[in-house]
């Protein structure tokens, strides 16, 4: 009989040890107490699954719950009545547990409620229709604290409300459910749930309203609304943590409305959601919640999501949560009214963060690492920093809208759409319409602020407002660390105040740390600086390099139309940028105070300044202007070119000052240095190589709308600079043409070609997966590539030699290059996986190659137990590199999760050794199926294809060891390869 049982045992995928004989000869009286509580779970496990029926009408008569016509009518009965595999059938009604009792679950039971006692198939359930409520009395409704821990609860189709405090050591935990075992909620509605500080009974804190989890959860197509966590005002050092959810382990939320939940008390924190663990949220909708602290010296966090762990959320909506306090002026008061992350969090795929409200961070505050990828941040409100995020650590953000967010501040406001503490790198976002408001003090970025490291690629910041009472600084970004900023536009924002000045209508940059390739800044308005405002400090560390922006239609009240540069020394750098339509009272293209940048192949065209320096005005400011076009600049007093004033000695090399409505003027001792230059009202010089400035230079076309100040042939100012004069490094003009063309370099900004020059640069090697843009670099050219392309650039993404012909009227000129692209390593790590065993090992493949996983560790392969999502980067020999990511799910199934194939499904013979069969005869269900055989790790090693009753399965080339055999079912069957 004894044998029997452990053949029995193997069948069913129970046995984990080689034979009962070496159990006997090591560790024999271990052994024999495992295996007889093997024996005793085999016989609590029903040979086959059956259904167990609950009706509320059914009073008194014969209750087996075998049928509707004899249901259970209490809920606990039919529970009770269920084993593993059984699934529990409830009628529409109103069950409740008896005082102070909650209804508890049992380990791999289904529950299912919206039947009517009608019902003979699944298929005509109605949950929404049919409502099965579970009312609470006195303590939580429902626990499942699992006695096999391995095995999964479901409960499906069910509205749990009126629940109240489980309360252990003092302390309060979910009032709706109560798990600490894994546990599937799915179609259900809880409500109305309250886990709160009763001062007559316990001083303790309060955890998850409608669910507290320390088990593995997951929730599908579900409501958790209106419920509750809270401790009254006078108890201080009480908290209140997750008034809709409260996550202690892994939770999964799928499809799910967070709404309307609260949390108040001295301290509170996710009015809709309370993580501490792993989270992840797919196409939720977290509203409506509400978060208050009941202390002046304490703080409100995270409305509707508080994340101190790990949080994936992809999709859905996050909107109208307020996270509040007893006060709306101190900076205790509350922070994150959509999310407040401290852990790490990422947020992806259209989520939508809007119209919610906090003191800090009205959308999202951040004290972890944070990245958001291809959602909105819009319409919040907050009080002092970042109405759109608020962050103190790394930020990225790419492809995103923050839009519309304001702070209404009393104390100084920064950042209406993000503040940020930390690096923040951002890529093809748009930060539009956003407002930075202060009624007493200071308003530091209308659109974003920032005093670290600021990166910001591809995007548009635009129709963003700074204002306040006394003093506005940056109505599109207001910087006080490090600024990075390529191919963006910045564009109609405006910086403005009560009483003192308003600086930087698009940008203010405190220090000069700033480094910009292509930008747009335009139509932007504030009293000093329209465009931009550069404020440093004298002897701070200063690197700036602007190249190739654009100033149009920039406005300032006083001074520095374009741009205001304060304290700036020549180590900065200004070059091939255009200044176009900028006003001001006094330079309305640039104005310097104490500064004295290089200012390279710039032009200057239609700026007008209502007295001084229409192009540009310098202040005790000797900046060294090389290659510069002045042109067609209005000053209404004097100066239009330029205007030196109080000791400033500029230095003009190469540039053509002409056509203004006045030329240049120093006075309080200033003077300026000019050669190889032609400047409006000044006599030709020959020792200085200096041109009458009545002639003529014969730009293009300067007429309105087309503005072409390229020189014609025949211009007096072809090859009459001097090379010299030009830094190391600028090799083209402000057009892209070669700065050089002939023997010597052109005035002005523009060289007029000789011929096409094409460059290509050296021979260059990438990694597979880039792209490399090729571009010729030509002015008024045609191009072909040995491609067929006929534009101006080329993108490369295979290796190859490639050529270019560049022609113009004056000629063409061919490059070629050879670009060598190494491959990159393939990194799969496989699918997302759900596993039974205790750990699980990741290979990231490519031998001898570098790793770097997202724990810390750097070898090929690592071993995780905890559920997550796990990230490896992987370089080759080539520098090339390459990464992949995978859910890891753990799940482990135990002898209770046997479905009702397990004594069905004949393995013979076990152990094997070159083949075995599978007899599915009494498992007919498997038939046209598959069967996958895994090792201890998980792996799957081969797929076996069931096509007939009885299925020869080959093991050849497998090695000996222990495997399992996994149905389509989740059944799991133990073999041994000898």
């Amino acid at each position: 009989m004894f044998m029997h049982l452990l053949m029995q045992f193997a069948y069913i995928g129970i046995v984990v040890f080689l034979s009962p004989f070496k159990i006997y000869q090591t560790k024999a009286m271990k052994k024999k107490l495992f295996l007889a509580g093997l024996l005793i779970s085999l016989f609590s496990i029903n040979a086959k699954a059956s259904i167990v029926y609950v009706d509320s009408s059914h009073v008194g008569g014969v209750q087996t719950g075998t049928s509707w016509a004899n249901a259970f009518s209490s809920f606990q009965s039919g529970i009770d009545a269920a084993n593993a595999g059984d699934s529990v059938w409830v009628a529409k009604g109103t069950y409740i547990p008896a005082t102070d009792n909650s209804f508890i679950l049992k380990p791999g039971i289904r529950i299912f409620g919206g039947f009517l006692n009608s019902y003979n198939s699944f298929a005509q359930r109605n949950w929404q229709t049919n409502i099965s409520l579970l009312k609470g009395n006195g303590t939580s409704v429902v626990q499942n604290n699992g006695n096999n821990a391995m095995l999964r609860v479901y409960l499906d189709g069910f509205s749990i409300t009126g629940g109240a405090s489980n309360i252990i050591n003092n302390e309060g935990f979910g009032a709706g459910i109560y798990s600490t075992a894994p546990l599937q909620v799915e179609n259900c509605n809880i409500n109305r749930n309250a886990v709160a500080t009763l001062p007559t009974a316990y001083l303790g804190s309060v955890y998850g309203g409608g669910i507290y989890s320390a088990g593995n959860l997951i929730v599908k197509n579900s409501i958790i609304a209106a419920d509750s966590a809270k401790s009254p005002s006078f108890v201080n050092g009480v908290k209140s943590f997750g008034g809709g959810i409260y996550n202690a382990d892994s939770l999964q939320l799928i499809n799910s409305t967070i709404s309307g939940n609260i949390v108040i008390s001295d301290s509170s924190r996710g009015a809709g959601i309370y993580n501490a663990s792993v989270l992840s949220i797919t196409d939720c909708n977290i509203i409506n919640n509400y978060g208050s602290s009941t202390s002046t010296f304490t703080a409100t966090y995270g409305a509707g999501i508080f994340n101190a762990g790990t949080l994936f959320l992809s999709g859905g909506v996050i909107s109208n949560n307020t996270a509040s306090s007893s006060s709306t002026t101190t900076a205790s008061s509350s922070h994150g009214g959509g999310i407040f992350n401290q852990g790490i969090a990422s947020i992806a795929d259209s989520c939508i963060i809007k119209k919610n409200t906090a003191f800090n961070g009205g959308g999202i505050f951040s004290s972890g690492s944070l990245s958001i990828e291809s959602c909105k941040v819009d319409s919040n409100r907050a009080w002092e920093y970042g109405a759109g995020i608020s962050s103190k650590e790394w930020l990225m953000i790419v492809g995103t809208s923050i839009s519309y967010n304001s702070i209404l501040g009393y104390y100084s406001s920064y950042g209406g759409g993000i503040a940020n503490y930390d690096t923040l790198y951002m890529n093809g976002c748009q930060v539009i319409g956003n407002l930075s408001s202060s009624s007493n003090y200071y308003g530091l970025g209308g659109g974003i602020f920032t005093n670290k490291l600021l990166t910001i690629y591809n995007s548009i910041i635009s129709n963003n407002k700074d204002t306040s009472t006394y003093g506005s600084y940056g109505g599109g970004i207001s910087n006080y660390g490090a600024l990075e900023i390529f191919s963006t536009q910045v564009s109609n924002n405006v910086a403005t105040n009560h009483y003192n000045s308003s600086n930087g209508g698009g940008i203010y940059s405190k220090w000069i740390c700033i480094t910009g390739v292509v930008a747009d800044i335009s139509n932007n308005r504030s009293d000093n600086g329209g465009g931009m405002f550069i404020d440093s400090v004298q002897g701070a560390p200063q690197s700036m390099l602007i190249d190739k922006f654009t100033f149009t239609g920039n406005k300032a009240r006083f001074s520095g139309g374009g741009m205001f540069n304060k304290d700036i020394t020549s180590q900065s750098k200004i070059s091939e940028c255009i200044f176009s339509a900028d006003t001001a009272k006094n330079g309305g293209g640039i104005y310097n105070l104490k500064a004295s940048p290089d200012m390279i192949n710039m032009l200057f065209s239609r700026n007008i300044a209502d007295t001084f320096g229409a192009a540009v005005y310098n202040k005790q400011s000797s900046p060294k202007i090389i290659n510069n076009t002045m042109a067609l600049n209005v000053a209404t007093v004097d100066g239009a070119g330029m205007y030196n004033v109080t000791s400033s000695n500029p230095v003009v090399d190469n540039t053509i000052i002409w056509g203004n409505s006045s030329g240049t003027l120093n006075t309080g001792g200033s003077s300026m240095t000019n050669k190889y230059s032609l400047i409006q009202g000044l006599a030709a010089n020959t020792a200085n190589h200096t041109i009458d400035g009545s002639v003529d230079p014969l730009f293009t076309d300067t007429s309105a709308g087309v503005n072409n100040y390229q020189l014609l042939p025949g211009s007096p100012c072809l090859n009459t600079g001097n090379n010299n004069a030009l830094p190391t490094g600028y090799v083209f003009d402000i057009g892209g043409n070669a700065r050089i063309s002939g023997a010597s370099i052109d005035m002005g900004a523009y060289e007029l070609p000789i011929t096409p020059f094409v460059n290509l640069g050296p021979d260059t090697v990438l990694c597979a997966g880039t792209t490399l843009i090729l571009d010729a670099l030509n002015y008024d050219c045609t191009y072909l590539w040995n491609t067929g392309s006929t534009e101006r650039t080329l993108a490369v993404t295979t290796s190859g030699t490639y050529f270019v012909t560049a022609t113009s009227n004056l000629g063409s000129s061919t490059d070629t290059i050879v670009v060598t692209f190494n491959p990159a390593p393939v990194v799969n790590l496989g699918n997302n996986i759900t596993v039974t065993t205790s750990s699980y090992t990741l290979d990231a493949g490519n031998p001898g190659a570098a790793y770097l996983w997202n724990t810390g560790e750097t070898t090929q392969t690592i071993t995780v137990n905890s559920s997550g999502n796990y990230k490896v980067r992987v370089t080759n020999s080539n520098g090339c590199s390459a990464s992949d990511s995978i859910n890891v799910t753990f799940q482990t199934t135990g002898i209770g999760s046997v479905s009702k194939n397990a004594n069905n499904l004949i393995i013979s013979p076990n152990p094997a050794t070159d083949a075995m069969t599978i007899d599915i005869s009494n498992a007919m269900t498997l038939l046209h199926s598959s069967i996958t055989m895994t090792d201890a790790t998980g792996r799957i090693v081969r797929t076996f294809a069931i096509e007939n009753k009885i299925q020869a399965c080959p093991l050849t080339g497998i090695a000996p060891g222990m495997y399992f055999l996994r149905t389509i079912d989740g059944s799991s069957f133990k073999i041994i390869k000898q």
